[in-house]
């Protein structure tokens, strides 16, 4: 066998082994990679920010994390959806790793905009033998079930839907045919909070299929089912001081020519 030959199966085995080398160095580095992430990485501290309404051991509670659970393999969409789930209040949250050994939960937490109504929309869609319910439900802005309201509670009434299996935690479901209503509460109550004015009003009845009408004090206001909310609310806020010596009347924003025509009673 020649010299020359030898030499090229003396490198081609160099190559080899190097390969295999660069390999095993790989596969090793992986593993105290990994070895060291399970075991410096472990979580010891649980913090909660933006807390009011819960506490922050209930917050840790119902986002399952445990001492000694790994930071790098939490999975946050898990621990979100579990703390909205178990407490309704709880609109946002943000888990934050705190290396080597915390986890802060940053929550943001609803506030109840109304109540709602839970019985059928009106007596027609009783079945036999039922009675309507005076059962109501503390909603958020956005529609969100809180919780059943306390006897007492004197947030602003919605009335005219008919709520399917309310269960603290979910979204407002209503019957196919009230979808629309829904969706225009919605951005009532919206438009509502963005210019501040949720207070201002006592109730809501969205027992029409074309208008929604509002208790403004002593006050009735006309609204149609579909608008321009913000504009509607900012022009009833205009106008309404100029009224305000009457002791009864109603503001109608439903027409076309006229952004608001006043009724004295």
């Amino acid at each position: 066998m020649s010299p020359q030959r030898n030499s090229r199966r003396r490198r081609h085995r160099r190559g080899r082994f190097s390969l295999l080398f660069y390999v095993l160095a790989a596969v090793a580095a992986l593993a105290a990679l990994t070895l060291g992430v399970t075991v410096f990485f472990q979580l010891e501290k649980v913090e909660v920010e933006g807390n009011s309404r819960y506490t922050a051991e209930e917050v840790v509670a119902a986002s399952g994390l445990e001492i000694g659970d790994n930071l790098f393999r939490m999975n946050k969409n898990k621990i979100s959806s579990s703390i909205r789930e178990k407490l309704p209040y709880i609109e946002g949250v943000t888990p934050v790793r705190q290396l080597p050994n915390t986890i802060v939960i940053v929550v943001q937490e609803w506030g109840a905009a109304a109540r709602v109504a839970s019985g059928p929309a009106n007596a027609g869609e009783l079945g036999e033998g039922e009675e309507p319910s005076s059962e109501t439900w503390l909603i958020s802005v956005n529609g969100r079930l809180l919780e059943k309201a306390p006897a007492n509670s004197t947030a602003m009434l919605i009335s005219g839907m008919t709520l399917l299996s309310p269960r603290a935690g979910t979204t407002m479901a209503v019957p196919v045919a009230q979808q629309d209503k829904l969706d225009a509460l919605r951005q009532l109550l919206g438009a509502m909070e963005e210019l501040g004015m949720t207070g201002q009003f006592s109730a809501i009845d969205m027992s029409s299929s074309y208008q929604i009408t509002l208790t403004f004090g002593q006050f009735t206001v006309k609204l149609p089912m579909v608008a321009d909310f913000n504009y509607k609310l900012r022009a009833l806020e205009k106008v309404a001081p100029d009224w305000a010596s009457y002791d009864h009347g109603t503001f109608d924003l439903t027409q076309e020519e006229y952004t608001v025509v006043f009724s004295p009673d």
